[in-house]
Parts: structure tokens; C-alpha cells; sequence
């Protein structure tokens, strides 16, 4: 990768083409601005503004539905262009015409785009029964409900639990979202009931499609790319791997919210409605183990002495075998992990990083970056402890600010740098 081109302005758009019914129209002359989202739990979605100064809108009616072709290419992706078209199956659909203004020159209006298994997801219904490894049931719901294309599923790591459920005609989506909390990833070492427990993410981006994964696994992986923000701005030095803007780092240690929510001690009473009996599970913070050194797993002055909030649940089974003293069993695990996944999500996003970079469009939901920031009043390379390894949360890129075409992130990370001189 050449990293001496300025990724600030070296974007071209190859195609933005509306396909109706009657025909294909090319609009790359009118666009103003394109903006992608991407973000943990969510399907992508496109706006496209557009400065219609022809009469197209009047001649040739845009509806909601119609078919989008978007290519750009982009120096930061030299292998493919960033694109959505029928040929990647990846095609767009418009799903809303917003902002319709303008004058007796122009007309400005914005398209907003998903694709076409998002679109599906409204028209389709999980029913069958599935059983076996949560990731293999996710697979299949892509592949038979959602007729997703296999070469637009990554499922990078495979579930170490079954779960046995049946659809209740539920849209494949939002069932597959409630999947992606029970399933947790292999563990080093090798698996039990009390490893792997911060659940699964489902995101869909435009290169790999849908991505269903580990949180925990995800986390460990090797950075992509490293990106510094100086001590002070140059004027003359060109850095594509800077920090544009001021980081912004939101930070929940409000400690009567985190007691309210019962992040340090909980008590989690839960009834299964199987075989009507209850389930008890204490969970501390203190002595969960997480797969890294966080800083804020440090709990003050005894605060997890006594538990701060009591969760009233259902036991989450599923349906599960007759035999009861393997229902019993299982039945403990769940347990466990329900509680444990709670507070182990909690922690994770408790605190979380805003950056504006330049565009980057190989990066997607799921990305580890490391960033380096300078300490406060000091020219010299020490770390500042909010340097580190983090997972990008939610992404945008955005095309055509005048100022120069950014990406900006919403990140998340599970361990702490310290300060060294």
C-alpha cells in the first residue's frame, strides 16, 4: 500500500447509476456528497445527495425501490474499488427519498440505500427447528431464509455452545441479533461453561457482507494499521495514518450508574419455565476473568461487597432435549453466561473513542487499530494511557467535504497502555 498518497482527496467516482423499470440514468454529474455507515448490530446504509439541475427527478421519477449502482475508487484499497452492484451482490435499493428543495436552477434532493437481503429481511420469516452450534444455525438462516450469497457471510469463529430453538416466524435479522448474544467463541485452553462469555457482534459492511463474530476473539487480533497523532501539526508533513481531529474519549465512571445496572455484584435469579425450577447466580466482576488486563476491573473501597441490583429473568433454553439431568446441566451454564455476558458488555463499552481520520475505506466494524497519542505537555515518545489497541465500533466515510474526505470511528477496547517515559 502506497502510503505517500493523499487519502485526503483521492477518491473518484466511477458510477452512481438509478436503474428503474425503463432505464438506467447515470447520475455522477449531479452528486454533491456520499455518505456510508456502518455500525456493530446494524445493516449499512447509504445517503446519497444529489443537485439535480437537468428536470431528471420530473422526466424520469426516482421511486423508493429502485435499483443503485455505486463505484468509487480510492488509494487506500488498491486490490477492488469501493462498490455496490449487482455483480458483487451487493447491490443497493433505494429505501427512502428525503430533502427534496431548490430553487428554478437545481433541484437538491437525497436518496437513502440498503441492500437488497436488508430489504428481504421485512419479507422473510425465521420457522424451521435448528439445532447444533449457534454459528451453524446463523449460517443456514443466511443461506435459506435470507438467501444471502455465501461469498457476503464471514463467520471467522465457531461457536464452542448448541442451542436448540425453533424461528416463531421472526425476522432473520433480528433473530440472528438474538443469537449473537448467547454464542459464545472457543476459548484458549480449551472450553467451558465459565470461558468465552461477552457474546457475538452481526454487522454488515461492504466488503465482506455480513460478519457474525467473536467478540473476545476479535479483540485479541493483531492491529491493521497504526495511527499517531502528533505533539504539534506540521504544516509541510503529509502522515495518511494521523488522527485529523482532537480524539474525543467518553468515559462512563459514574459509579451510582455502574451500581445501578450492577456491574460489580449482581444477583441473578432465573426460572425455568421447563421444568419449573429457579437458578441463583452471583456474579462479581472482581473475580470474572477476562481475557485482559482492564484497568477498570479494579473495584474501589469493597463498593462489591454487597450485590447492587437483583435481575429477575427467564432462563433462556431453548428447546432443549427431554433428558433432565442433562436439561439441568445446561441449565447452569446459561445461567452463568447470561450474567456474565451482561456485565462483560458493560465493561467493554463503558468507554469509548470519537476520532476523524483520513479516509480509510478497507476498514469495517470489527477492525483493530492501534492509536498512539502523546502525552499531555511533553514533546517526547512516551505512551499516553489512552493509547492502545481498538476495535472499530461504528464507522462513516464521507465524500465530498470540502475540507478533504475523512473517516470517522467509534471505537471500543478492552485493556489499558500505561504511561512510560
Amino acid at each position: 500500500m502506497n502510503q505517500n498518497r493523499r487519502w485526503l482527496n483521492d477518491y473518484e467516482f466511477e458510477s452512481i447509476d438509478i436503474i428503474t423499470e425503463k432505464k438506467t440514468q447515470s447520475l455522477i454529474g449531479q452528486v454533491q456528497a456520499v455518505r456510508y455507515e456502518e455500525q456493530a448490530g446494524k445493516t449499512l446504509k447509504v445517503t446519497i445527495l444529489f443537485a439535480d439541475t437537468s428536470g431528471f427527478v420530473a422526466s424520469m421519477p426516482i421511486r423508493s425501490g429502485d435499483r443503485v449502482r455505486l463505484k468509487i475508487k480510492h488509494g487506500s484499497v488498491s486490490d477492488e474499488p469501493f462498490e455496490f452492484s449487482e455483480k458483487r451482490k451487493n447491490e443497493l435499493i433505494i429505501a427512502e427519498i428525503a430533502g427534496d428543495s431548490g430553487d428554478t436552477k437545481r433541484e437538491l434532493f437525497s436518496i437513502v440505500c440498503i441492500t437488497r437481503s436488508t430489504l428481504n429481511n421485512h419479507t422473510t420469516r425465521v420457522i424451521k427447528r435448528y439445532k447444533g452450534k449457534i454459528t451453524d444455525s446463523v449460517q443456514k438462516i443466511f443461506k435459506e431464509v435470507l438467501e444471502v450469497d455465501s461469498s457476503r457471510v464471514n463467520i471467522p469463529h465457531p461457536a464452542m455452545n448448541e442451542y436448540t430453538f425453533t424461528g416463531n416466524f421472526q425476522v432473520p435479522l433480528k433473530q440472528i441479533s438474538r443469537l449473537a448474544a448467547k454464542c459464545m467463541g472457543e476459548s484458549d485452553g480449551g472450553n467451558s461453561a465459565e470461558k468465552g462469555s461477552c457474546g457475538y457482534i452481526l454487522t454488515e459492511g461492504e466488503r465482506k457482507g455480513y460478519q457474525f463474530f467473536s467478540v473476545d476473539k476479535q479483540i485479541k487480533e493483531k492491529e491493521e494499521f497504526t495511527y499517531t497523532q502528533e505533539p504539534a501539526k506540521s504544516a509541510t508533513k503529509v502522515n495518511n495514518f494521523s488522527v485529523v481531529n482532537q480524539p474525543v474519549v467518553t468515559t462512563s465512571h459514574d459509579i451510582v450508574k455502574k451500581l445501578m445496572v450492577g456491574q460489580y455484584k449482581s444477583a441473578n435469579w432465573y426460572y425455568n419455565i421447563v421444568d419449573h425450577t429457579p437458578h441463583f447466580v452471583e456474579y462479581s466482576y472482581k473475580n470474572s476473568k477476562l481475557p485482559s488486563a482492564n484497568e477498570d476491573q479494579y473495584v474501589p473501597n469493597g463498593i462489591d461487597d454487597k450485590y447492587s441490583r437483583i435481575f429477575l429473568n427467564v432462563l433462556d433454553l431453548g428447546a432443549m432435549t427431554e433428558k433432565k439431568a442433562e436439561l439441568r446441566s445446561s441449565a447452569e451454564s446459561v445461567a452463568w453466561r447470561q450474567a456474565h455476558a451482561t456485565a462483560r458488555l458493560q465493561s467493554l463499552f463503558s468507554q469509548t473513542l470519537e476520532v476523524t481520520i483520513p479516509m480509510n475505506l478497507s476498514l469495517r466494524v470489527g477492525s483493530i487499530l492501534k492509536f498512539e497519542f502523546p502525552r499531555l505537555n511533553k514533546k517526547s515518545k512516551g505512551v499516553n494511557p489512552q493509547s492502545g489497541n481498538y476495535m472499530v465500533a461504528k464507522i462513516a466515510h464521507v465524500f465530498g467535504d470540502p475540507q478533504g474526505d475523512y473517516t470517522g470511528l467509534s471505537l471500543v477496547r478492552d485493556s489499558f497502555a500505561f504511561y512510560s517515559e
